[in-house]
């Protein structure tokens, strides 16, 4: 039976270990997801119902066998990191995991902030980024993360945000442009200990197309006075690399100028 061999997960190869993730985290999950229960990025949770909590904490005690194993077979950090790599397709569940079973088993992690504090997240996160199309939990992940450690919120703002603009994240997943959004909409402040990490999300978001930038806008109004105020503040050749010559775009310049504008009256 599949579940006697969990005791002795620890010792199998790193390459067992991820082939079995499915199956471990299918096992403990309490089947209450459905297609559509992913925490939106709008408001993430990794709050756990004491109807899930046995389950949770039988989890908890299995990864913490794969990491804590000596030498584990796949680190805290990789153990994550392949834990939002997990397909929800996987061709060794039937039927196919549901978004939340996956969610549940990261938060389970992200809830052991004294194994998973900043260094863990950021290490993970840096990994993750080297996809070519990074995994939909990875904003989710970002946010959490966050919300709870300085160190990543500054991690997010000055490298997560640049790559995944870089990678043209509205193109292939839905998932992490919506978390773009909201880093811009919650995160994004023109003072105090984030405002040049925020400069740098600042940037990039001056490169994003004109359709997904003014919808960007349109759910993140505050963003606007610091897109304007970061203009304002560039030289005419900063100005030019960032958004390019005037005069190419009717519609790129009138929102260029209507981001200028709302930093003149913000």
């Amino acid at each position: 039976d599949f579940l006697l061999l969990m005791p002795l997960v620890g010792g199998l190869p790193s390459a067992d270990v991820e082939h079995c993730l499915p199956r471990i985290i299918r096992s403990f999950s309490d089947g209450s997801g459905t297609d559509n229960a992913a925490d939106d990025a709008s408001a993430p949770s990794t709050s756990i119902s004491s109807r899930e909590r046995p389950l949770k904490e039988t989890l908890r005690s299995i990864f913490g066998r794969i990491y804590k194993a000596r030498p584990p077979p796949l680190n805290k950090t990789a153990l994550l990191a392949a834990l939002h790599r997990v397909s929800l397709d996987s061709p060794r569940l039937q039927p196919a995991m549901k978004q939340k079973e996956l969610l549940d088993a990261i938060g389970v992690l992200l809830n052991n902030k004294l194994d998973f504090g900043g260094d863990a997240i950021k290490e993970c996160l840096r990994a993750l980024l080297q996809d070519a199309i990074p995994p939909f939990a990875l904003m989710r992940t970002a946010i959490l993360s966050a919300q709870s450690f300085a160190d990543v919120k500054k991690f997010v703002l000055g490298d997560v945000v640049p790559q995944l603009v870089q990678k043209s994240v509205w193109n292939s997943s839905l998932d992490l442009w919506k978390g773009v959004i909201f880093v811009a909409k919650n995160f994004a402040s023109s003072s105090g200990a984030f405002k040049s990490n925020t400069e740098l999300t600042l940037r990039a978001l001056l490169t994003v197309p004109t359709v997904q930038l003014r919808a960007l806008l349109k759910a993140a109004p505050n963003a606007k006075p610091l897109l304007g105020s970061l203009l304002q503040s560039c030289s005419a050749e900063e100005r030019l690399q960032l958004v390019g010559p005037e005069g190419g775009d009717a519609d790129r310049d009138r929102l260029l100028k209507e981001i200028v504008a709302a930093a003149k009256t913000g």
